[in-house]
């Protein structure tokens, strides 16, 4: 395995963990603005694995219907994302509006605190890796 397809799982196990901290954390709380990061996080748990795919196509030697191969595979996949990701966030847009016109006093605990400083960690770790960063050369996206 490549160190790029590495640095991809691990971004992936990462934003598995988060999506599963944070969608636990803002059902309890209520919080919309969690919830809002927890699909934040399944989009980043997409992305990655958009990209992990991209990099195990575009590695491919150049074969008979590919002459000048598959490098094409990696912007397919981050137009596909980016398209994911403008619907959910109007989608969020949209709740955040609806929410307006409701009266409730989200419960914001202490775990929903944790988790936000947990998130605010692991994105420094992955910066600090490189992962998922553009222009790493361990990791093309």
């Amino acid at each position: 395995m490549q160190k790029s397809e590495q640095i991809t799982l691990i971004g992936i196990l990462l934003n598995i963990l988060l999506f599963i901290l944070k969608i636990s954390v803002g059902l309890v709380s209520g919080s919309l603005a969690i919830m809002s990061d927890a699909f934040n996080s399944l989009t980043d748990i997409l992305s990655y694995s958009g990209v992990y795919l991209a990099v195990r196509i575009s590695n491919k030697k150049p074969d008979d219907d590919h002459q000048f191969g598959h490098k094409r595979a990696e912007p397919i996949a981050g137009l596909i994302m980016s398209i994911f990701a403008g619907v959910l966030g109007l989608e969020i847009i949209r709740a955040a509006f609806i929410s307006t016109f409701k009266s409730y006093a989200p419960d914001i605990a202490h775990s929903a605190v944790i988790v936000m400083v947990l998130t605010i960690i692991t994105k420094l770790f992955q910066a600090g890796k490189g992962i998922g960063q553009p222009g790493n050369p361990g990791c093309r996206n």
